[in-house]
C-alpha cells in the first residue's frame, strides 16, 4: 500500500508504538533529563584521569555524543566503549559510565564487572534491570531515566544526565544555558518536521521520499560524525534498510574509490552540515558532491544544523534524521518498533549462557562490596 506522508491520520494510525510522539518530545526531554538527580551520589568524589562511557546500540551512542560535545570543554579524555572489554589502562583513576537503557545489556554488564574488579569510579544511567539492582545493592551512583521508551528514543535521557553528573563532580562548568537553548532550537525544528507539516515544507519527509528504494550513505565531519553514525543506525532499526556512514576528510583517502564502479542509482548520499565547518572541509564537500554527480549519483542531499552551540548543532540534525527514518519506515510499510532479528539473536545468546556467567560473577563481587 502506497502511503501518503501528508495523511496525518494514517501516519498516527500506523504508528502503533507511538514512535512519532516519543521522538517529537525531544525538546521537553532536554529539560527533563537535565533535572534528573543521581541516586547514591557519594559525598566526596575524586576527579578522574579518564572517563569511559560504555554502552551498546541506542544507549551506546550517548558516549560518542558526549565525547564530541565536551571535547573542547574539558581536558580529561573521554572514550566510548562498545564491547565486552575495558581497555587495560582503565583503573581506579578512571570514571566508568555505564549506559544501558534496559539495564540488562550483556556487554555493558561485562564492562561493569571489570570496572568493579579494577575499583574504578562508577556511574550507571539506566531505566531498570540488573544494572540498577546491583548499583542499589552496592550503593553505587546511578541515574534512573524514564522507562517507557525504546532505547533509541531515549537518546536525550541517556546523554544529558551524564553531563549533568560531570557538572556535579565539578569536572565541567554549568551547561544549563546551552541545554535550555538546545530545547528552544528543537522546538523550532519540531514545527518544521512534525506530521502536520506538508511534504514540500518538511525536510524530514523530503529526506524519506528522496532516499526511498536506495541504500543511504551518510557523511559527516567534525561534530556531526556521531550524528552521521546515529542516522545510519536509525535507518537500520527504524526503517529496516541497509545504510552506511563515512567521516570527512578520512573517507577522501579510501572510501571515495568505492564510487568508481558503483551503480549510482542504488545509492543516496546525505551530507550532515553545520556552520562551524572548517573551510578545508567545506571545500572537500563541494568537490566530493561534484565527483559524485559525475559518477551519476542523482540523490545528493544536505541537512544543515540549526542553532549556534555544539549541542544545538548535533541535536538538531539528529532530530531531523530520526523523524526522517520514521517517515521512511511508514513509506516502506514496516513497524519502526519491531526489531525481530536483534531479539532473536539475544535469545540465542541467552541459550549459550554468557550473560548468566557474567551475572554470577557480578553477584559474587557485589556481595563482597555490600
Amino acid at each position: 500500500m502506497k502511503i501518503d506522508l501528508d495523511n496525518v491520520d494514517i501516519l498516527y494510525k500506523l504508528d502503533k508504538s507511538h514512535a512519532i510522539s516519543n521522538v517529537l518530545s525531544y525538546p521537553e526531554a532536554c529539560l527533563q533529563a537535565y533535572k534528573l538527580e543521581p541516586i547514591n551520589l557519594p559525598e566526596v568524589v575524586t576527579p578522574p584521569q579518564t572517563i569511559v562511557i560504555a554502552g551498546m546500540g541506542g544507549s551506546g551512542i550517548s558516549g560518542d555524543i558526549v565525547a564530541t560535545w565536551l571535547q573542547d570543554k574539558i581536558k580529561i579524555p573521554i572514550i566510548s566503549v562498545k564491547d565486552y572489554t575495558l581497555p587495560n589502562y582503565v583503573d581506579k583513576n578512571a570514571l566508568v559510565i555505564l549506559a544501558s537503557y534496559s539495564g540488562n545489556t550483556e556487554e555493558t554488564l561485562s564492562v561493569f564487572l571489570q570496572a568493579l574488579e579494577r575499583k574504578a569510579q562508577i556511574l550507571a544511567v539506566t531505566s531498570d534491570g540488573k544494572l540498577e539492582e546491583y548499583c542499589q545493592k552496592a550503593r553505587l551512583p546511578f541515574i534512573r531515566i524514564p522507562s517507557d521508551y525504546q532505547p533509541r528514543e531515549a537518546i536525550i535521557y541517556l546523554t544529558i544526565p551524564i553531563v549533568s553528573f560531570l557538572e556535579k563532580m565539578e569536572i565541567i562548568e554549568n551547561l544549563s544555558t546551552e541545554i535550555r537553548s538546545t530545547a528552544e532550537v528543537l522546538q523550532q525544528v519540531r514545527e518544521q518536521i512534525k506530521p502536520e507539516v506538508p511534504l514540500e515544507e518538511n525536510p524530514a519527509k523530503e529526506i524519506a521520499v528522496q532516499i526511498l528504494n536506495t541504500i543511504p550513505i551518510i557523511y559527516g565531519s567534525g561534530i556531526q560524525n556521531p550524528i552521521a553514525y546515529r542516522m545510519k543506525c536509525q535507518l537500520n532499526e527504524n526503517s529496516k534498510v541497509h545504510a552506511f556512514y563515512g567521516v570527512i576528510p578520512e573517507m577522501n583517502h579510501n572510501e571515495i574509490m568505492g564510487w568508481k564502479h558503483m551503480a549510482p542509482n542504488m545509492f543516496s548520499v546525505i551530507f550532515l552540515r553545520y556552520r562551524g565547518e572548517r573551510d578545508e572541509i567545506k571545500t572537500r564537500i563541494e568537490i566530493l558532491k561534484n565527483l559524485l554527480s559525475e559518477r551519476g549519483v542523482t540523490r545528493i542531499l544536505e541537512v544543515w544544523a540549526r542553532g549556534k552551540s555544539t549541542l544545538e548543532n548535533m541535536f538538531s540534525t539528529m532530530f531531523i534524521g530520526d523523524m526522517a527514518t520514521l517517515y521512511l519506515a511508514f513509506l516502506r510499510g514496516v513497524d519502526p518498533l519491531k526489531i525481530e532479528l536483534i531479539e532473536k539473536l539475544k535469545k540465542e545468546l541467552e541459550r549459550k549462557g554468557t550473560k548468566q556467567r557474567i551475572l554470577q560473577r557480578l553477584s559474587a563481587i557485589i556481595e563482597k562490596i555490600k
